[in-house]
């Protein structure tokens, strides 16, 4: 089973943390409200992309898009 970060959103994910080093680097400190803020997009993803897997969220969809 792949997981379910190594979808769509990998490519953000991977972004944000390369820009969460570059500036840690330029400031020399580690940014901790960055750092969260990545966090919590990570988990978003993860468990939206686990959602779209599901009947629940097929039956949501088939209604409305009809």
């Amino acid at each position: 089973m792949r997981c379910a970060a190594s979808t769509a959103f990998l490519s953000i994910l991977v972004l944000g943390a390369v820009l969460l080093a570059t500036k840690c680097a330029l400031e020399k400190r580690f940014d901790r409200w960055f750092a969260a803020g990545l966090a919590v997009l990570a988990v978003t993803c993860v468990a939206s992309s686990l959602l779209a897997k599901t009947q629940a969220w097929d039956h949501f969809a088939t209604v409305l898009l009809r």
